[in-house]
């Protein structure tokens, strides 16, 4: 038994521990996103960079099918309702990444992941659901002098060789014990190398970075999807699959 002095300072200590611990935002659910907000700019690589807004382009939450929202002629924009995933930690996180809306925006920018301050590095998000992030402002870099070529940020470019992205799919039969494989489709140019990361139910599956991937009992009822990484040009770009039939 414990004396009384020594249970209420047993009870002090466990609750300061637990107080220590950081809060994680809550998983969000479909239908239960929060809002992400900023501005989109874009630069070159003169001394002034002729920086400007810019407009008319997608920004995603995903993949350039997955939640998107057009930049205004300020390059403002507003994703709502974001989902996100999780890529492990154990809540949603999610990375607006901005992306051509044209052949025009092609030739002048590549899809641009959203980064913080000096850093190159991707900066995801914590999804927290029913609530409103602001601020996440994203440069992107033109490919050209936007001033000397007469281009701008609202897309007034003639294009030349824009790149087209292949539609990656999931083929292979939707059933336990079946190899699912990608079908990474027509890019150009194409792309020095590809990686690849499956999900199940939304959530990573552990090991499961190869072109093919076996369905396991766990997969039963789920639905499975696939994100591919290629690298072009030295630029890295994300495509997302739909979502397969759940796993019988």
């Amino acid at each position: 038994m414990f004396k009384r002095g020594r249970l209420a300072a047993l009870i002090a200590f466990l609750a300061l521990g637990l107080a220590a611990v950081p809060a994680l935002p809550a998983q969000a659910e479909d239908g239960i996103g929060m809002d992400v907000s900023g501005t989109v700019t874009i630069y070159d690589d003169s001394v002034n960079q002729h920086r400007q807004p810019l407009a008319n382009a997608k920004v995603c939450e995903g993949g350039p099918d997955s939640n998107c929202a057009i930049t205004d002629d300020k390059g403002r924009y507003t994703l709502t309702n974001v989902v996100g995933q999780d890529r492990g930690a154990g809540f949603n996180e999610v990375l607006p990444t901005v992306f051509p809306a044209d052949d025009a925006q092609w030739a002048l920018f590549l899809p641009t992941d959203y980064s913080y301050g000096d850093s190159n590095q991707d900066q995801y998000i914590p999804v927290l659901p029913g609530q409103a992030v602001t601020g996440i402002n994203i440069s992107v870099h033109a490919l050209t002098t936007l001033v000397s070529s007469g281009v701008n940020g609202q897309d007034r470019v003639k294009p030349s060789a824009p790149l087209t992205t292949g539609s990656v799919k999931i083929l292979g039969k939707k059933k336990v014990g079946k190899v699912l494989r990608v079908k990474t489709g027509t890019w150009n140019p194409s792309p020095v190398s590809f990686s690849y990361r499956w999900y199940r139910g939304g959530h990573r599956i552990a090991g499961a970075t190869q072109k093919t991937y076996r369905l396991a009992v766990k997969d039963r009822g789920k639905r499975i999807k696939v994100r591919v990484i290629a690298t072009v040009d030295g630029h890295k770009i994300t495509v997302r699959s739909t979502l397969t039939q759940r796993v019988r």
